[in-house]
């Protein structure tokens, strides 16, 4: 069973109202869930529900629904939409409806559900979000093939009258599919930001004979800097064996080995203080404290 409207009268099998019953949940007023069904693409459906019919799903709503990576802050479960100007904006407790123009080939169908294309849904999000957060969402969606950058960049351009349009832009040109992994793109965005020198996405690494060595996350090739993100998975005694192994073989052949925590990009400084660190070891000049990234923690 699914979201579905009710009633004062709408009864169960057993004849039971189902508005007084626990064993649904009310994500607004006049749809009912199963509690045991109450994941977030229920309520999206619930949405759809409650919703005019002209409404599209868009913004986080829609990269969620993609697959991509969003930052932990909006993970919440409102529900994002979308409906043509002119048209009735309801406002729910669970959602956020906006009027603005979508063109017929910004509005897709997956799953039974009108939302966003990819890139309408990058272009929405990236005016909205931090460089880190944006690209990491760009360069999700271009390595899934969901977009391509141009077809990223004719969205952006034809958008008009829109707060935070320049974000958008900005974010276009450091889009890359090779990026690996989300946190390794926002540790690349954090960079960007600062004003940094920008590192190149999974390089291989080889030895003085052509040997393979690494995949290094993000790799300064000329000073041969390599940084490392170790997320939750780095966490396993076996891969930390691996992963000191292969950094003390990086070490020997002369790589500067930068290690990034997922405490450390939630303070951008500490990435940058360290990236900072390495490329002065290395004699590069890098004017101006305003390089530097704020203090404050990404939220």
């Amino acid at each position: 069973m699914h979201a579905f409207a009710v009633t004062s009268s709408t009864q169960d099998a057993a004849g039971r109202p189902i508005r007084r019953q626990r064993a649904y949940v009310a994500p607004t007023r006049g749809i009912r869930l199963p509690k045991d069904q109450d994941t977030f693409e229920a309520r999206c459906d619930a949405a759809i529900l409650a919703l005019p019919r002209s409404a599209v799903l868009a913004e986080v709503t829609a990269a969620r629904l993609w697959g991509l990576p969003v930052p932990n802050r909006r993970t919440m479960e409102q529900v994002v939409a979308v409906v043509p100007p002119g048209s009735w904006q309801p406002q729910r407790n669970f959602s956020h409806v906006y009027r603005r123009i979508l063109h017929s080939d910004e509005i897709v169908i997956l799953d039974g559900r009108t939302l966003t294309t990819p890139a309408r849904t990058f272009a929405d999000c990236a005016r909205l979000w931090s460089l880190p957060d944006a690209l990491a969402l760009g360069d999700a969606a271009v390595r899934a093939r969901l977009m391509t950058i141009e077809e990223a960049t004719s969205v952006v351009r034809r958008m008009r009258r829109l707060p935070g349009l320049k974000f958008a832009r900005r974010v276009l040109p450091f889009i890359d599919s090779q990026a690996g992994s989300p946190q390794e793109s926002r540790v690349r965005g954090i960079i960007i930001n600062a004003g940094l020198p920008i590192p190149r996405p999974n390089v291989r690494i080889l030895d003085e004979h052509g040997g393979f060595i690494a995949i290094g996350d993000l790799v300064y090739d000329e000073w041969m800097i390599v940084i490392e993100y170790d997320g939750a998975h780095h966490r396993d005694p076996l891969r930390q064996a691996k992963d000191a192994t292969r950094r003390t073989r990086l070490r020997e052949i002369g790589f500067y080995v930068v290690e990034i925590t997922a405490d450390d990009v939630r303070w951008p400084s500490r990435v940058v203080e360290k990236v900072l660190r390495a490329l002065d070891s290395r004699g590069v000049d890098i004017p101006g404290e305003s390089k530097r990234a704020s203090k404050a923690p990404a939220a």
